[in-house]
């Protein structure tokens, strides 16, 4: 053991630094930041691709269920998505493997497709948190937006902060459709193979 390091001191990326704070809120544990202060939530909202279920995406999801009731997932309907990238996996294998994922805690989530940008959250009446990263807080802002102007409450922004890979930057689906990482943000092929 190296008594002379701390993790703190550690400069390798993603080691022992905590991350750089990307989203406003309370820190509650590593990868995590909310809006919410603890409070726990009937409804939360969350949508994307979800395409290659990745440790960004358990992290994001879990976050979200510690802090919601029901969680309503809406994943981007295939038309939508494959016109983003026809690697893309179908709708009903995308939703599979959240579920398997995330096995019992699946039960509190809802299953939707999403076939717009912002889906039913500016006129939501049950949802009271919307859960996103740094990339999608300003759509949330602007759903927020849109629900003032009608006279319906705010949703409850809860923000939580990318998982990084390997390399310090963020695990997505598109750096794992290239090769480039795995599933866990790991280099998926060595930089110097033997």
């Amino acid at each position: 053991m190296n008594h002379g390091t701390t993790p703190q001191s550690d400069k390798r990326p993603g080691v022992g630094q905590a991350p750089e704070l990307r989203c406003e809120g309370r820190r509650y544990a590593p990868g995590h930041t909310t809006t919410g202060g603890g409070k726990i939530y009937q409804v939360g909202l969350i949508g994307g691709t979800f395409d290659r279920f990745h440790a960004g995406h358990r992290n994001l999801l879990m976050s979200a269920l510690s802090q919601c009731q029901t969680l309503e997932v809406w994943v981007t309907a295939d038309s939508i998505a494959r016109a983003k990238d026809s690697r893309i996996n179908p709708w009903e294998e995308r939703v599979e493997e959240i579920k398997q994922a995330l096995d019992s805690d699946s039960k509190r989530l809802e299953f939707y497709e999403l076939k717009d940008l912002h889906g039913p959250a500016p006129t939501h009446n049950q949802a009271d948190a919307i859960i996103c990263t740094s990339d999608t807080k300003p759509e949330c802002e602007t759903i927020n937006s849109m629900r003032q102007e009608t006279g319906m409450p705010q949703l409850e922004i809860i923000c939580v902060d990318h998982s990084m890979s390997w390399d310090g930057r963020p695990i997505s689906s598109s750096r794992i459709r290239i090769g480039e990482i795995d599933r866990e943000g790991h280099r998926w092929i060595p930089l110097n193979p033997s």
